[in-house]
């Protein structure tokens, strides 16, 4: 059964954060509809949230239209991407073409299709040599197996000028040095690695393991055909062979002596975050990939929970 236009909706305007919901229901209100519609009145839109948001659209302009109208509010927020991926769900879009990968992924892409809440590439030209196999690989623990001194590096070679690369590194330094906790009747500071519950951890691993894999990649003889990361979750395209891609986990396991990487490879069929990635007539397709022990429970939108939560 096809998803209703009105849920494609409600998914695309509760991706916007607390600052572009204002400003999309600004805009919103602003927006000149084709004759025959009405603009949505302010004193609907000012505290409504984005389950009551795609009640509206949808009570002015119809499902149909209510997309195009959402898409083009955000076309003007400079909200591309979800644009374009609201009008590619509902049936609205044509083929985006992607840019051209950078020289380090040697990777040539055609077209894109969606992968979770992000896109990977597909449609490489011809077909995937007979010995492509699917891989994924996981970080073991991550944000603990940071050293300060690594994460601070990484942090000065992200930025190009010095004084304002020093700086950064600099307020890095001191939230990671501060970072005091309690449990029980105790408190305690951290003193080494990356704490879990620190704001600037996500981003922190993730400039850590883009200097890392940097300088990994550059020095392999052999490349992935595709290489990509979401923080600790890599997703890899490999046509050398197994041994080949042994002595590659082998290598880039040995490459920082605390950081840990596990490796699952198949050549039909691999799961990568809510996705199933498999090789179909020397393709790559996709699929969505639920748990084993996913229990398919969902809050209603009319919970008392919050927002950001239902």
């Amino acid at each position: 059964m096809a998803k209703p236009l009105r849920d494609h909706l409600f998914d695309t305007i509760r991706e916007l954060g607390e600052s572009d919901l204002k400003t999309f229901k600004d805009k919103l209100n602003n927006f000149q509809p084709k004759p025959g519609y009405n603009r949505i009145k302010w004193g609907e839109l000012e505290k409504a949230d984005a389950v009551e948001i795609t009640r509206l659209l949808v009570s002015y302009y119809k499902e149909d239209y209510a997309v195009d109208v959402a898409g083009k509010v955000l076309e003007d927020m400079d909200k591309k991407n979800l644009a374009h991926n609201l009008l590619q769900a509902t049936g609205k879009g044509g083929t985006q073409q992607m840019p051209a990968p950078t020289s380090s992924t040697r990777t040539r892409v055609t077209e894109t299709v969606r992968f979770g809440q992000w896109k990977i590439t597909n449609g490489l030209p011809g077909d995937l040599p007979e010995n492509t196999i699917l891989v994924t690989v996981d970080v073991e623990a991550l944000y603990t197996n940071i050293p300060q001194k690594d994460g601070l590096q990484a942090i000065r070679n992200s930025i190009p000028d010095n004084v304002t690369a020093n700086l950064v590194a600099e307020l890095c330094d001191f939230v990671l040095n501060h970072n005091y906790f309690t449990f029980g009747d105790n408190v305690y500071l951290q003193v080494s690695d990356t704490a879990m519950g620190t704001h600037m951890t996500p981003q922190h691993a993730i400039i850590f393991m883009a200097d890392l894999e940097q300088r990994f990649l550059s020095s392999r003889p052999l490349m992935p055909l595709l290489y990509l990361r979401y923080i600790d979750n890599i997703f890899i395209i490999w046509t050398h062979g197994k041994e080949a891609l042994e002595e590659f986990h082998h290598d880039f396991n040995n490459f920082h002596p605390t950081i840990n990487l596990s490796l699952d490879q198949s050549t039909q069929e691999i799961h990568f975050l809510d996705t199933t990635v498999l090789i179909s007539n020397g393709h790559v397709n996709t699929t969505l990939y639920r748990k084993p022990i996913d229990c398919y429970t969902y809050l209603h939108a009319s919970s008392v929970h919050p927002n950001q939560t239902t």
